[in-house]
């Protein structure tokens, strides 16, 4: 897939209003209902009630409005090609309602290799330093980061962006994923890419360029 194709698939995804929205259920233990004697009526509870819980992350959140104008602004900071073929790729995000209220952040999406379309994440501003950090410390996880005969350390965002440094066949690897749910089919999906842990170096440098193009005067963005 070229370049510009893998960016449409991005911007199709971004301008979708639902917006990785989970669908869960909640039901309640069907205990039978007393009657006046106190005996059981055996009467069920109401079915389970479902609907979609709130919105992981302040991007979500206000991307999934209904019945407001939202303005939604992008930008490509880069990609990184895993060691598995697979492609990380992230883009600064600006959304904006009609109320003026804004939120910012990045959209990490993963196309794997062999699959059609990208798996997305999203993250807010808020998170970009604690993300940084934390890839930064995973990129120093060795065995002797526990006495325990195996160790692997696991850094999870908001909105299900997971980075993981485990061992396989005798190496250190990052296993980067996004999870996202599809709707209206409640399909979730997911993405991996795979890649050593000194390249996490790149994902890092990335993020610093995302950060600065969201912190520009608007007038700035996008020059």
């Amino acid at each position: 897939m070229t370049r510009s194709g893998f960016t449409a698939i991005v911007i199709s995804v971004l301008c979708l209003g639902g917006l990785c929205v989970h669908v869960i259920a909640q039901q309640q233990p069907q205990q039978p209902r007393a009657g006046a004697s106190g005996q059981a009526s055996g009467v069920e509870d109401a079915p389970p009630m479902f609907g979609p819980p709130p919105p992981q992350t302040r991007l979500e959140a206000i991307a999934s409005q209904k019945g407001i104008l939202i303005t939604k602004g992008y930008t490509d900071i880069g990609e990184v090609q895993a060691d598995d073929g697979s492609r990380v790729r992230l883009t600064a995000v600006s959304f904006t309602d009609a109320r003026q209220s804004r939120e910012i952040g990045i959209v990490v999406s993963i196309e794997q290799r062999g699959n059609e379309g990208a798996v997305i994440a999203y993250v807010d501003a808020d998170e970009l330093d604690p993300l940084s950090e934390a890839l930064d410390g995973l990129a120093k996880l060795d065995q002797g980061a526990s006495p325990m005969a195996n160790v692997e350390g696991v850094y999870r965002t908001r909105g299900d962006l997971e980075f993981t440094n485990h061992s396989s066949n005798g190496s250190r690897v990052v296993s980067v994923r996004t999870t996202q749910l599809l709707l209206p089919s409640a399909q979730v999906a997911q993405a991996t890419a795979t890649l050593r842990p000194a390249r996490l170096a790149e994902i890092r440098q990335q993020i610093a360029t995302a950060k600065e193009t969201l912190n520009r005067p608007k007038e700035q963005v996008g020059k």
